[in-house]
C-alpha cells in the first residue's frame, strides 16, 4: 500500500520519487515539474501542475489570455 507521502512527493509527469518545496508544494529534480497538493492529510491525494520544464525552458500549464 502507497502511502499518502510517497502518493504526494511523486512526479506527475516523470514518476519519480521528489522534493518537497513547501508546505504544500513540490518539484521534480528529474524532469523539472512542480506541483502543489492539496494540504489536508486526511483527505485523497490531489496533484496540480503549476510549471513544466520543456527543452530546458520552463513553461507554465496556466492557460494564456486571447
Amino acid at each position: 500500500m502507497t502511502t499518502g507521502l510517497t502518493k504526494r512527493a511523486t512526479c506527475p509527469d516523470c514518476k519519480n520519487f521528489s522534493l518537497q518545496r513547501g508546505r504544500d508544494s513540490y518539484g521534480c529534480f528529474v524532469c523539472g515539474a512542480k506541483w502543489v497538493v492539496n494540504w489536508r492529510k486526511d483527505r485523497r491525494v490531489k496533484r496540480t501542475i503549476v510549471s513544466r520544464f520543456a527543452a530546458g525552458q520552463p513553461t507554465s500549464t496556466a492557460p494564456k489570455a486571447a
